[in-house]
């Protein structure tokens, strides 16, 4: 390489080899930021490279293909090829639209679910959310709850899903969702106790969960109900990503009742509103079973 070149960089992922180079934008003139384009994941950085100050080498170079693989399509001393931002989704609306189902499964399943929680209750940990740093003490800003892993509870939660899938075409339609195969289930066991909260949130914001499309909540719990509050309360939300979603106004709320399931767009803002359960015993919980429909997983 005898004459400059340019090369594509990702800011977040490009490690200690550029930060040297970045270094050098300061004092040299010949290294320098050409341009900045932040609409590529979380920034991209388009640098100059001239073979008399040493500054990206061939080997640097392969080293961020193979890091961030697809960003930097070619390059050599003449031209750069690179992937284009993509354009920000047009505006979209969704209604804080739901279907609830009462008696979703047979009683005697119901209240197997429910023994099969309280039992287990050694197997919930604490909930969290996809925050930035992802620790329980940054979680509990926005939720408070337990949860208990799928493994826990696989044969329920398998004949759920089995009841889900075949209900599933006739909910998308109701809601106006086109029609999908559904390739992912996700699921969870949540224990929502005295004290418990989640704030508004899309379930669908984060790459790990942006194939979710249809969100669905079961609820189980002791009768008479041992709790009050715990309602979903779903919003009116307009999104264009990559921006975060904005609520729109009017909401729409749900009241845990047992053996119910409710259905709702994945990409509508809900919260769950704070529970009082004066025994604040375990089995006294507001409990559900979260499930995520998705086509595909993205990555």
């Amino acid at each position: 390489m005898a004459d400059s070149a340019l090369y594509l960089v990702n800011h977040c992922r490009y490690g200690a080899i550029a930060q040297a180079n970045l270094d050098l934008m300061g004092i040299d003139p010949s290294f320098h930021l050409q341009k900045v384009l932040p609409n590529l994941g979380q920034g991209i950085h388009l640098l100059t490279w001239d073979p008399q100050h040493k500054g990206l080498t061939e080997q640097d170079l392969a080293h961020i293909q193979a890091i961030g693989p697809g960003s930097l399509l070619a390059a050599n001393p003449v031209f750069l090829t690179f992937t284009q931002p993509d354009p920000s989704e047009p505006n979209r609306f969704y209604p804080c639209k739901y279907i609830k189902l009462d008696n979703f499964l047979p009683q005697e399943l119901n209240q197997a679910i429910l023994q099969h929680a309280i039992t287990h209750q050694d197997k919930f940990i604490p909930s969290k959310s996809y925050s930035k740093s992802n620790t329980e003490a940054e979680s509990l800003k926005f939720r408070r709850s337990l949860r208990l892993d799928f493994a826990y509870f696989q044969e329920h939660g398998s004949l759920l899903r089995e009841k889900i899938a075949a209900v599933a075409p006739q909910i998308f339609a109701e809601l106006g969702i086109e029609n999908f195969d559904i390739q992912i289930f996700e699921m969870e066991m949540i224990a929502s106790h005295d004290g418990c909260f989640f704030t508004a949130h899309t379930d669908n914001s984060y790459p790990q969960t942006a194939f979710r499309q249809v969100s669905c909540v079961y609820y189980f719990h002791k009768e008479p109900k041992p709790y009050r509050g715990g309602e979903l309360r779903i919003y009116d939300t307009q999104r264009q990503k990559p921006h975060p979603p904005i609520l729109h106004g009017a909401y729409d709320e749900v009241t845990p009742t047992n053996n119910s399931i409710v259905f709702f767009s994945s990409s509508c803002l809900h919260e769950i509103l704070p529970v009082f359960s004066p025994s604040q015993a375990f089995a006294d919980s507001r409990f559900t079973i979260n499930t995520w429909l998705g086509a595909k997983q993205f990555t």
